[in-house]
């Protein structure tokens, strides 16, 4: 099998472990169901995934530190979105070089965005917005990412160490925003 879609199936329960034999899956998109439980570690044994997305779940706890270029190196899209998961962003998804799209918004993550995120020069969406325990500042080298055009990082009011972000160019981005603060990153271009 190479593609699984049981998206809004109404699936519930804990992944089962069983999908794990499918090592040629290319895509495994269960998203929109009532699937919970921590992300299990044999997720990383399908190397030849190029689309996960398991967003709209209720999945717990933290991201398997595991989740690397080197378990997922075909890895494009990758979506967690609305769940529950907790915990800081692990480094690791950094190495993740054929990222397009990572959407991570609305869980419960902590801490900072790691700085080698900006590795990640395939990526056209970055979401993690409605994650109220991440820090500011965003990694500085995020202009690099020239492929990005939807980018969405925080929301509530912003900390003093936001400051910095504001000198970032990001007049090329077709969409942007900062949730609950009614500006677009456009318009907090400044020279210098």
């Amino acid at each position: 099998m190479r593609v699984l879609r049981l998206a809004q199936n109404r699936l519930t329960g804990a992944l089962p472990p069983g999908l794990s034999g499918f090592m040629g899956l290319k895509e495994l998109d269960l998203g929109r169901n009532a699937l919970t439980g921590p992300l299990p570690a044999w997720l990383t044994t399908l190397r030849a995934l190029d689309v996960l997305d398991l967003s709209r779940n209720q999945f717990r706890g933290p991201l398997p530190a595991s989740m690397s270029g080197v378990c997922f190196p075909r890895l494009q899209r990758l979506c967690l979105q609305q769940n529950h998961l907790t915990g800081p962003l692990p480094p690791e998804i950094g190495t993740m070089a054929r990222l397009s799209v990572l959407n991570f918004s609305h869980n419960a993550l902590t801490g900072r965005v790691p700085d080698n995120i900006t590795l990640l020069t395939k990526l056209t969406v970055l979401l993690m917005h409605h994650n109220e325990g991440l820090l500011c500042p965003m990694p500085p080298g995020l202009t690099a990412l020239k492929n990005l055009v939807d980018m969405c990082l925080i929301d509530g009011a912003p900390s003093n160490s936001l400051a910095p972000q504001r000198r970032h160019d990001t007049r090329r981005f077709k969409a942007t925003r900062v949730d609950a603060l009614n500006i677009g990153l456009d318009n907090w271009h400044s020279p210098g």
